[in-house]
């Protein structure tokens, strides 16, 4: 867990005005919980746990933050 800073920069010009907005609600809210993921593993989160603890194995929202360039693979 990040003990010294127990939150992570959230700037609401850049969510209201990013290319999240082009996101569904649900891609979204995965963006969020993967922000919160790998905030407390201190920016460890593989590939492969996110999917399969995120999405359940389905790939198609992450491959949507990646397009949009919100996240990298």
């Amino acid at each position: 867990m990040a003990k010294e800073l127990p939150y992570f920069k959230f700037e609401p010009n850049q969510w209201e005005n990013g290319s999240i907005q082009m996101c569904s609600k649900e891609v979204k809210g995965l963006f969020i919980d993967i922000c919160s993921v790998y905030w407390s593993r201190l920016g460890e989160l593989p590939y492969a746990l996110a999917l399969q603890k995120h999405c359940n194995g389905d790939a198609k929202g992450l491959q949507t933050l990646i397009e949009y360039q919100i996240i990298g693979n």
